[in-house]
This record gives structure tokens, sequence and C-alpha cells, in this order.
């Protein structure tokens, strides 16, 4: 018995697909709205630092970036020079061959429109 018929490798071929390349899907969306939102909770707030993970509540991340990321932080900062600023894992080539393209520190502002990026094992160095 052939389990593996055209439909069935079909199928298989195509939910990979979309796994690979899930953590991108984002960048097909017009990112001015996400860029609206982050300025709408900049109008809300009295001051302060907003700070998001994506490993924390990831619809709350993505609503504000765009981004699936778990490992993701970023810093929201109303009155800032840099207002947006995203800890990311840099590009990797040899984890891309493993788990898909994934979004880097060029991505994360030239993208998702960070004003500022840094590679999230960075992130205890800054902060310490």
């Amino acid at each position: 018995m052939n389990i593996f018929n055209k439909k069935t490798f079909l199928v298989v071929f195509l939910v990979f697909s979309v796994l690979l390349w899930w953590p991108l899907g984002a960048q097909n969306i017009k990112h001015d709205i996400f860029e609206k939102r982050r300025q709408t909770l900049m109008e809300k707030m009295e001051g302060g630092i907003a700070v998001f993970s994506g490993a924390g509540n990831l619809s709350d991340f993505y609503y504000l970036t765009g981004l699936y990321d778990e490992t993701a932080v970023i810093f929201i900062i109303p009155g800032a020079d840099e207002k947006y600023i995203m800890f990311i894992r840099p590009s990797s080539p040899v984890r891309e061959l493993w788990s898909g393209k994934h979004p880097g520190l060029e991505e994360a502002k030239a993208v998702f429109g960070a004003d500022k990026a840094y590679p999230i094992n960075d992130f205890d160095k800054l902060f310490s």
C-alpha cells in the first residue's frame, strides 16, 4: 500500500511550505497599520515605557509589530527619538536551513519599522 500518493504529497508539501514561511507572513501586509497601532498606544500612554515580548502574549506582540517571533522583545517609548526599539534574533543561514527564513536586524527596521534593532542576545548586556 502506497500511502504517499500525489494528493497526500501535495497536502504535506503545502503544510510544510506554510509553516516554513509563517514568520515572514506579515511582510505581505501593509505595515502602516502596525505603525498606526503603535502610535495610538503612544498617544494613550502618559509617559513611561511599554515593553512587549513575543513569549508572553504573541497576539498582542503581533498586533503591534506584524511579527510572529516568541524570542523578540519590543520597547515603545513615547517622546523619545527612537520610539520603537526591537530586540530580535539575527539572521542565520544555518538556522534557516532547519526552520525557514526568519527576519533579522535589517528586516526589523526595513520591514517591521523599528527605529533601532539589536540582537536579542544583547538584551541582558544592555540592561545589566
